[in-house]
């Protein structure tokens, strides 16, 4: 039986944006069979070396902040794991598959446009990479995501991704045209002024389709976006194919917790982060993880390595 409403409804086609994310969660879904794992992290050595990194002359000129730090110190526990810093293919019919593992981690961290929508432009070679660059990186990307037009990126980025399928012989984008420009769903126009703006932004500025399409893993501070002290986690995530891993990144909250002291046990009061990893089971088993696990741990007790 339909539901009748009593009152009046308004009903929007999506926009590219929403089409891009509905896309992806369903390609993802439909084709990485996902594992999630939640580890809880003491992270109390990592805001004291915030703290002291913020007024550290080696870093004037620069916003040293937690996330960029926990960047830094994912894509070191990832050079553990390499499987998790990889893109997987997989034929159905034939049952054959291959990941290619890479050494360059180029993580893509998911951003909030000036009309705030999200893009995740990609910051690069995060592990090789001191501090002091990722931070700068993390303020370029922030700047370039304000400057972009969200529409218009991702009308660019998906005629590539068009002209690739075509190329293939890809029957479905024939459909995906008609109903995005032909259809009663097609996509609205964008006036003649708002694409003068686009080219006439250096891409320098602004976020391009490539900044969107090198990423070997996915991380997400969702965390930053919570009330403070308020915990928040996430249980799951979506894999973009072809990468093999998504994280995310939970609120740090004060938490009582067991230490041991010698011999004895005692409660402490211990700052906890939450951390999502969701892996490709296709390409991965827990015991390929736990060596980002036992690195990550470790990392967040004693930073100090990991970031120089």
């Amino acid at each position: 039986m339909q539901f009748t409403p009593s009152r009046k409804t308004t009903t929007e086609y999506f926009d590219i944006q929403r089409r891009v994310v509905a896309n992806k969660t369903r390609e993802g879904w439909l084709e990485a069979p996902h594992v999630s794992l939640l580890l809880e992290l003491e992270v109390d050595a990592v805001l004291d070396w915030v703290r002291a990194a913020k007024t550290d002359p080696a870093f004037g000129g620069v916003r040293v902040t937690m996330n960029a730090v926990l960047l830094k110190l994912v894509a070191d526990a990832l050079r553990a794991a390499p499987e998790m810093n990889a893109h997987v293919s997989y034929g159905p019919q034939s049952a054959v598959g291959k990941v290619t593992c890479f050494e360059e981690v180029n993580i893509a961290i998911p951003f909030r446009s000036t009309d705030s929508r999200m893009i995740t432009p990609v910051l690069k070679d995060v592990a090789a990479l001191p501090l002091r660059d990722v931070c700068a990186g993390m303020e370029d990307l922030r700047a370039r995501a304000a400057n972009t037009d969200v529409d218009l990126l991702l009308r660019e980025a998906g005629v590539r991704d068009t002209l690739r399928r075509l190329f293939h012989l890809d029957p479905r984008v024939l459909w995906r045209l008609w109903a995005n420009f032909l259809g009663p769903g097609r996509l609205p126009r964008v006036s003649a002024e708002a694409r003068r703006r686009w080219r006439e932004t250096p891409p320098e500025k602004r976020v391009t389709p490539e900044n969107l399409l090198s990423a070997t893993v996915l991380v997400s501070n969702v965390g930053s976006t919570a009330p403070r002290g308020q915990y928040f986690a996430v249980p799951m995530l979506v894999i973009i194919q072809p990468q093999t891993t998504a994280i995310a990144l939970g609120s740090v909250v004060r938490r009582a917790v067991v230490v041991r002291d010698g011999e004895e046990e005692r409660i402490a009061a211990r700052s906890i982060l939450p951390l999502t990893i969701v892996f490709d089971h296709r390409v991965m088993d827990l015991e390929h993880v736990l060596p980002f696990m036992e690195r990550m741990k470790e990392r967040c007790l004693d930073p100090g390595p990991a970031l120089g």
